[in-house]
Parts: C-alpha cells; structure tokens; sequence
C-alpha cells in the first residue's frame, strides 16, 4: 500500500479480483473490487484499517497511516 495525494493504492496478491472479491474500510460498506491494484481515493490524514477479502469472505486485514 502507498499513500500518495491522500489516495490509497491497493494490490492484491492472493490471486486475481472477481465479482465477489470487495474491500471495508474501517468497518464501512463493502466497495466491490474487481482490479488489482486498486485505488482508495481522497483519505484523509489519520490510522485506517482495510480488510480485502472475496465472496467467500476469506482475506486480509491491514492497519496504514
């Protein structure tokens, strides 16, 4: 993950994105992925935790600032 311009972007390396496959951002909606990387726009400055995962809800979480 980098953060630049206060846009995130996000690879997954668990194999490629389908329909299933979404992000949450600090317990939010789920936002539908279907690309790799993937950008989370516009954030602002603060701690964030993002959780990849596909339909069948297995994934990752990670913790940035």
């Amino acid at each position: 993950m980098s953060n630049g311009k206060n846009n995130v972007n996000v690879s997954i390396t668990f194999g490629e994105p389908t329909l299933g496959h979404h992000y949450v951002l600090n317990g939010a909606a789920p936002v539908q992925i279907n690309t790799t990387p993937f950008t989370i726009p516009e954030l602002s400055p603060g701690t964030y935790n993002i959780t990849v995962a596909d339909e069948n809800n297995c994934g990752d979480t990670r913790t940035f600032v």
